[in-house]
């Protein structure tokens, strides 16, 4: 009967060391507030975003005036998007940055467009501006907080030293909206 006892004791003492690890791990699980609202921020940024896209390559109008500058940007942004989707509506346009003079390529341009649908169809039919003489050296890009560019690099380089330790077939592609390394 002694044995049994110490047993059950040795059993006990198991137990209790299982429920503290256990009560541990799940205080680690928990969230912060400052976590919890850094999620929300990025929630609420990333909605902000999902009607604009960024153009790039776009060259700055130089010559014009200050009053005739926006709208001459305007014309040539409508006049490349509407070259990959014929029926685009842009809400407001936007460089992004300080002007140089000095630079020789032209600074982003944020657009804003009616709906989410229309980014989607832009962005699956932008590789036709490749195909283009006078839109090649443009590309656009979904409008990305800086966390999820960041993601992006990290995942960027990734894939770069797996490339360099041999691996083979390996892409990032977005899945669900992810940027993921896949084996293609």
């Amino acid at each position: 009967m002694g044995g049994d006892i110490n047993a059950l004791k040795a059993a006990i003492v198991a137990l209790q060391n299982e429920v503290k690890a256990l009560s541990t791990k799940n205080n680690d699980t928990k969230m912060s507030d400052s976590q919890f609202e850094d999620i929300v921020q990025e929630v609420s940024e990333r909605q902000n975003r999902r009607c604009n896209v960024i153009i790039f390559g776009l060259k700055e109008q130089n010559g014009a005036t200050k009053d005739d500058k926006p709208v001459l940007e305007k014309s040539e942004v409508v006049k490349v998007l509407t070259h990959v989707t014929p029926s685009i509506t842009v809400t407001n346009i936007r460089r992004l940055g300080k002007f140089d003079e000095n630079r020789t390529i032209g600074r982003p341009i944020k657009v804003k467009l009616a709906n989410v649908e229309q980014v989607s169809e832009l962005i699956k039919k932008c590789p036709s501006l490749r195909n283009s003489s006078e839109f090649k050296h443009i590309s656009i890009s979904t409008d990305k907080t800086p966390r999820q560019m960041n993601f992006y690099k990290t995942l960027k380089s990734e894939l770069e030293e797996r490339k360099n330790k041999g691996e083979t077939n390996l892409k990032i592609k977005y899945v669900g909206g992810v940027p993921k390394i896949v084996n293609f």
